[in-house]
């Protein structure tokens, strides 16, 4: 009501000084909307024991008076005890300062008019299959618009042209996150080892990009006011001010861009790969294990996921159609005319034959065009084999014969040189 006010009757004498300044009920509403977003930017305060101090130190509850101290405080520890906005996907956070919303645009016909909806938060959910170690695995619904040209009818003696109809486009991945921020890594897995933090893959907190560290760049004591005022977000100042002296400030680079940048542990996150799932506890192929999706459960969640933004449309008065599929759009989808294994390969010797039956094509032609490298027929590839097991002289070599004969098949020489054969007769 108070935006309303501000929007429409903002120049009345008597209204003008009532928009400026909030009652107890709205300064609670506002401090405490702030205190959420708080937490939001700096998500390693919630594992902080003086978390819920630290955000009232933000806020400056200190120039409140006690009945509103008393009350965001309360509101801050439930939200301490149970931040409902942790496993989500926050698409927008309120700070709780932001006044008039901008204008939706509706069209309906010819007529278009302008929507003004406040909101405070909008989110995704997300379904959390794996949480251990400080890692999770989310599976996430990513959607986007896209128009689609439908036939004007399904009856191939009524095909009249096509029309352009809106669509929205829905898919599902999963994906694996550290719950924790850099500086908590660098803490609790590297053990302060600064050494490690180069060449290690990182994810910025406020936009999501990834990069690699590439050195080191100073300490937060040493730097902190030049980075603060150099800072364009929010959650990089914060995490300036908040950062120990003595932690260190990495230069990241994002992809092939020769530029870099200087940032605070607290405002990246480590990316869990194959490279760094170790430092966690963990087993890479035991995360892998987690993201696969199989057919019956994609298909319940995406079904699940279109009652959902059905339901959310029907705000605005949108409603979706039946799916696309191949069995009732047919014509919207490529299907090859062969089967995949049916396809017909060309090897050497204008040999061909069907990808199922490979090995033979490769036996019967040679493959297909040497490398220039072995272009000479005669050039021989030469060998070598590392025997890191505690088979025997036998084995081993029962094993090159077989890989030598099965490469003379394909039209390949191979040799296994004197110094070569010393290594791999050696235990």
């Amino acid at each position: 009501m108070k935006r309303g006010f501000a929007k429409v009757r903002n120049r009345e004498e008597r209204i003008k000084p009532l928009v400026q300044q909030d009652n107890i009920a709205q300064a609670i509403g506002h401090l405490a909307q702030r205190g959420i977003y708080e937490f939001q930017q700096n998500p390693d305060l919630l594992s902080q024991s003086d978390g819920v101090k630290k955000v009232g130190k933000m806020l400056e509850l200190e120039k409140q008076s006690e009945a509103i101290q008393n009350r965001i405080f309360g509101i801050l520890k439930n939200y301490y005890d149970r931040p409902i906005l942790a496993d989500k996907k926050v698409i927008f956070l309120d700070r709780g300062d932001r006044g008039y919303p901008p204008a939706i645009i509706i069209g309906e016909g010819s007529s278009r008019f302008n929507l003004y909806a406040g909101f405070d938060c909008l989110f995704i959910e997300l379904e959390i299959v794996f949480n251990k170690n400080n890692v999770k695995v989310q599976r996430e619904l990513n959607f986007w618009a896209e128009t689609v040209a439908l036939r004007n009818s399904n009856d191939p003696a009524k095909q009249t042209g096509r029309t352009i109809q809106p669509a929205i486009a829905l898919t599902l991945n999963s994906q694996f996150l550290a719950t924790k921020n850099l500086a908590n890594f660098f803490d609790s897995y590297l053990k302060h080892n600064t050494d490690a933090l180069i060449d290690l893959q990182v994810k910025t907190i406020e936009t999501g990009s990834n990069a690699t560290i590439v050195s080191l760049a100073g300490t937060a004591g040493d730097r902190r006011e030049e980075l603060i005022a150099k800072a364009t977000s929010e959650c990089t100042q914060k995490q300036l001010q908040n950062a120990p002296d003595v932690q260190p400030i990495v230069s990241i680079r994002f992809g092939k861009d020769s530029k870099i940048f200087d940032y605070p542990l607290g405002a990246l996150t480590p990316l869990v790969i194959a490279e760094t799932v170790d430092k966690f506890g963990l087993k890479y192929g035991e995360l892998l294990a987690q993201t696969k999706i199989d057919y019956q459960e994609r298909c319940r969640l995406l079904q699940s996921a279109k009652q959902r933004v059905d339901h959310d449309l029907l705000e605005y008065n949108i409603s979706l159609d039946k799916a696309l599929n191949s069995k009732s759009h047919e014509y919207l989808f490529w299907k090859p005319k062969v089967n995949l294994s049916d396809t017909q390969l060309l090897f050497g010797k204008k040999i061909s034959s069907k990808k199922s039956a490979t090995l033979r094509g490769l036996k019967q032609g040679g493959v297909y065009r040497r490398h220039s490298n072995f272009a000479d027929i005669n050039k021989p590839i030469h060998l070598g084999i590392l025997n890191l097991s505690k088979l025997d002289n036998k084995a081993i070599k029962d094993f090159t014969t077989q890989l030598q004969e099965q490469l003379n098949r394909y039209g390949f020489k191979s040799i296994i040189p004197e110094e070569n054969q010393k290594t791999l007769w050696c235990f």
